[in-house]
């Protein structure tokens, strides 16, 4: 076991204190989007006011390198530059991705793309960035653009012209993401087939949560199998082989156990808004999230701001009284079943696999 997962240990065993940061750091730098995904629930052309990009938040470049330090002097493995805007619109996105990977921490990056150029591409590739997540959706222009929004359309050719730029690239991992619609899921074999193409590394399918303005844009219990279906003959033809995937995944989701109701499962342990009544949750010690305005949270699924790296550093913050208490609530999930305060513990919280994935990275040692 690693020094880090002995301190991450170390804290969980305490059920309090934390002992060293985070695996990782989800960092929102631009308040504002280019796009107007038709599933956003912050950017949607749906919206009955949509949002003003003039009137949202950049974070401060000196706060981000500020917050860099303490991560690279805290033993922060990742950092993720993701957030509900389009990080290509901060001016300063180049420069953050430099002084991350001098400071030697891995660095992932989602965007949909369109801001990329052929010298930023370069750049990325130069700087060795770990992971770039380009959220691609569709498998045609005009799809492409029922999704994403009127005009954007014109972005599907550049977008796919500068993966291609990055082909026989050890980095950055490529990853291609497809949220699934009801009018977009006929594409999902044109989209394999670009990725494919395209040699990218990775396809990430995703459930599509759709907004209470949008319902929609949810997948009927038809579609679900439809897609399913689709997969599964993708897998059976060797489709899927030259590509990672999580089609596996959607194939048992939508092909029979979640539609019937049955338990999922991850790495054997049963995946359900029931979990933390049997089990402790370990975000507290593991992640944290810095929105766009600087305020830090637990996690996504927790809408409570333990601080602001405005007004306090970030490791000031994540050693607080504050946010010890609320390690304290995580750990007592099981015997309180109370979830803190603006937190979905209970309710499709996403951060189940990530607290599994830490109880097997720790689990080799259990002397403690």
């Amino acid at each position: 076991m690693s020094q880090k997962d002995e301190l991450v240990k170390k804290g969980l065993v305490n059920g309090e204190q934390a002992f060293t940061g985070p695996y990782g750091l989800q960092v929102g730098i631009a308040g504002g989007c280019n796009y107007e995904c038709e599933f956003c629930g912050d950017f949607s052309s749906r919206r009955a006011e949509p949002t003003k990009n003039e009137n949202l938040l950049m974070l401060d470049s000196d706060r981000f390198f500020s917050l860099v330090n303490d991560a690279a002097d805290m033993g922060v493995e990742q950092i993720s530059i993701v957030g509900i805007g389009e990080p290509f619109m901060h001016r300063d996105i180049m420069k953050f991705v430099s002084h991350v990977k001098k400071n030697g921490m891995r660095l992932m990056i989602t965007t949909n793309g369109s801001m990329l150029t052929q010298s930023k591409v370069e750049e990325l590739a130069r700087l060795n960035v770990d992971i770039l997540n380009i959220s691609l959706n569709a498998g045609t222009q005009e799809t492409y653009t029922r999704v994403h929004g009127e005009g954007q359309g014109r972005y599907f050719t550049k977008i796919l012209d500068n993966i291609q730029l990055l082909t026989g690239n050890t980095k950055p991992w490529v990853s291609l993401r497809f949220v699934m619609l009801p009018y977009n899921i006929g594409e999902l074999e044109l989209f394999l087939e670009t990725a494919l193409k395209l040699s990218a590394n990775e396809i990430v399918l995703q459930n599509c949560v759709a907004p209470g303005f949008a319902p929609d844009l949810s997948l009927s219990l038809v579609e679900q199998k439809t897609v399913a279906k689709t997969l599964l003959g993708l897998r059976d033809k060797g489709r899927l082989d030259g590509i990672k995937s999580n089609a596996d995944f959607f194939i048992s989701r939508y092909g029979g156990m979640a539609v019937n109701g049955e338990n999922k499962k991850y790495m054997g342990y049963v995946v359900d808004n029931d979990f933390f009544r049997h089990h402790p949750c370990y975000a507290g010690w593991t992640y944290a999230m810095i929105l766009e305005n600087g305020d830090v949270r637990p996690c996504c699924y927790c809408g409570v701001s333990l601080g602001n790296i405005n007004s306090s550093s970030f490791k000031d913050i994540w050693f607080s009284a504050g946010y010890n208490n609320f390690r304290r609530k995580l750990i007592a999930l099981p015997k309180t079943a109370m979830a803190p305060q603006g937190c979905h513990c209970f309710n499709n919280c996403g951060s189940v696999v990530d607290t599994i994935k830490t109880m097997e990275r720790v689990k080799k040692n259990r002397s403690a």
